[in-house]
């Protein structure tokens, strides 16, 4: 079998801020990760261990301190145009309707109005949103169907790599495991790596091909997720895996 080749490098990447409370804090120190191509990679660990900050640098929304990061062996110094970044909020904007609202990273790319809208019209068909729904405004929408309207906008540009920071971490767990199972159905289709950020042990478990458990800015352990999908929650693979991960939260960084 072929190894898949190397998509994303966090080399030693190091994020340190200034606050006038605690002064110097480093949410990120020697970060050394490598994430394959159509790899699923879960970054999972408590609040301010540093997962979404190294989102926002393999965006290129944001700068090392010390380190680099890299996607296909190119220093991300900005956002690129084949990384979509999908934030826990969705960052939809209100003036705008479920449509435009899924084109606008075509648009921000200089595509052609009418291409925008038949591309987005087939990534809101591909989230399972109804059809009149392109014409709705997103303050209409429950919590749910704004989430899709937000996976939507990051697929409709056809990303290499999608990175995406506790997209369902707001919902109720009916709806939380329904968009799981809808979004690994794309990502069986679609294959981009993925980088998700996650508090929860069982939706790291149930999407993600290896798990990287967080502590202080430092990955602590990184672990593979070899169960076959689609993932039954229930089996007893399942549960051995949730209580490994669980085990892995509770060692110190490079242990």
């Amino acid at each position: 079998m072929t190894a898949l080749r190397e998509m994303i490098r966090f080399q030693s990447v190091s994020r340190r801020f200034w606050t006038e409370a605690r002064g110097e804090v480093w949410a990120v120190r020697d970060f050394n990760i490598r994430c394959a191509e159509e790899e699923w990679s879960c970054l999972l660990g408590p609040s301010g261990c540093g997962k979404t900050t190294l989102l926002r640098l393999a965006a290129g929304l944001d700068q090392p301190t010390e380190g680099h990061v890299l996607v296909e062996d190119v220093q991300v110094t900005r956002p690129r145009m084949d990384v979509a970044f999908l934030s826990q909020e969705g960052d939809l904007l209100p003036w705008r309707n479920v449509r435009d609202n899924v084109g606008l990273g075509l648009e921000i790319r200089g595509f052609p109005q009418a291409e925008c809208r038949q591309r987005a019209r087939e990534a809101i068909r591909r989230v399972r949103l109804p059809e009149e729904t392109a014409r709705s405004r997103v303050d209409e929408l429950s919590g749910g169907m704004r989430q899709r309207v937000a996976v939507a906008r990051a697929l409709c540009v056809n990303p290499r790599v999608l990175l995406m920071d506790e997209p369902f971490a707001r919902l109720d767990e009916l709806t939380r495991h329904q968009l799981q199972e809808e979004l690994m159905d794309l990502w069986l289709t679609d294959r981009q790596t993925v980088l998700f950020v996650t508090h929860s042990i069982e939706e790291a478990v149930f999407l993600a091909d290896r798990i990287i458990v967080m502590n202080a800015g430092m990955a602590a352990v990184d672990l593979r997720v070899t169960l076959p999908r689609p993932r039954d929650r229930f089996s007893s693979d399942f549960v051995r895996m949730m209580r490994q991960v669980r085990e892995a939260l509770s060692q110190p960084a490079n242990a």
